[in-house]
């Protein structure tokens, strides 16, 4: 499952999961915020390809596959909605995944994205994104990731990666490749010159597998406030956390992030909150009093006696099922507060 980390004052643990990344050699990347090339990270040269014979030519092979990547499409490009249920999150990212045209373009319907579009064939796996108010500085905390299958060879798309993103002012500050069962796994991690990586970088990977290529790239940038918005409306951050209004949380809860994820044929949602109180007792019955006030209930024994300790579990006027769970904040009479609630998503069919 891809489980990503909250923002707002705890910074993202992106190292311990593995990020994939791949690109077609023809893929275009926004160059807004991109500076020059790293000075002294040139490409390497290639020697020229000797033909043995006049009669020989150079091929690219496609990996054979089982899988069916002659899928119909049949997705939108609307930005979620402001005013979003948890209902209406779960429809999107369901419309999300599968057979697509532009993996960016189905990506930025959630959190900013380079413009991307990936290989010509693909299909979306899994998606998941991570956003966070604005900053002192009024930039926006985001974090997307997207997982995709293609037919392409991964050597070709590696290649035309790094190509690319150099003619464009990225430089490549990490590329290890292991050895895997299907073939093997590239990582990397591109870098842009005069920025830290907390404000921008591009972490990537891309692995051979029985009959595909399985890529996932993770994508951390610091927008400005004109950018972290997929039209004139609401932000990104609004817009995905719209249903925590109605759970009606007591005004001391501070608002962190707002997670949105998929595996397989589940997807989750929730948000996180930083609670001042004086034990675990005081932040339940803090929280207990005051959703019982909005449109969310506590739910079967809670209602009658709200417990000393977590989890709570909420349910909304549409049936939606919401735990919140409460552990320390890393702080003295501070709690993290974290609301989830899950739903299915139509799994895609390996084959």
């Amino acid at each position: 499952m891809m489980n990503e980390p909250s923002h707002g004052n705890r910074p993202p643990t992106s190292r311990h999961r593995r990020i994939a990344f791949a690109l077609a050699a023809s893929v275009s990347l926004l160059a807004a915020g991109c500076g020059s090339e790293e000075p002294g990270l040139d490409a390497v040269s290639q020697s020229p390809t000797t033909l043995p014979a006049p009669t020989t030519t150079t091929t690219t092979t496609i990996p054979t596959t089982t899988i069916d990547f002659d899928r119909p499409i049949d997705q939108g490009i609307d930005p979620l909605d402001d005013g979003a249920t948890p209902a209406d999150v779960a429809a999107l990212v369901d419309d999300m995944r599968g057979q697509t045209t532009n993996i960016a373009v189905q990506v930025e319907r959630l959190a900013p994205f380079p413009g991307l579009p990936g290989p010509a064939v693909a299909q979306i796996l899994d998606v998941s994104v991570s956003l966070a108010p604005a900053d002192d500085e009024d930039r926006f905390p985001s974090t997307a990731v997207v997982r995709y299958r293609t037919p392409e060879p991964a050597a070709a798309m590696v290649k035309g990666s790094d190509d690319e993103l150099r003619s464009l002012g990225w430089y490549k500050a990490d590329d290890v490749t292991t050895a895997t069962d299907g073939g093997e796994l590239t990582e990397m991690r591109f870098l842009v010159s005069g920025r830290r990586p907390e404000e921008l970088q591009l972490e990537a990977s891309v692995e051979s597998v029985d009959g595909a290529t399985v890529v996932e790239l993770r994508y951390t940038v610091l927008t400005a406030e004109d950018e972290a918005a997929p039209d004139d409306g609401p932000s990104y951050f609004e817009r995905l956390s719209a249903w925590e209004d109605d759970l009606g949380f007591p005004n001391a809860a501070e608002l962190q992030s707002v997670d949105v994820a998929t595996a397989e044929d589940l997807g989750t949602l929730r948000v996180t909150y930083r609670l001042e109180a004086d034990d675990e007792a005081d932040a339940v019955a803090s929280v207990a009093a005051a959703v019982n006030r909005g449109d969310y209930q506590l739910l079967g024994s809670d209602a009658a006696e709200p417990p000393g300790s977590g989890p709570l579990r909420l349910v909304g006027e549409d049936g939606t099922i919401v735990t919140v769970d409460f552990e320390p904040g890393g702080e003295d009479e501070v709690f993290e507060v974290v609301a989830t609630t899950t739903f299915p998503v139509a799994p895609l069919d390996p084959s």
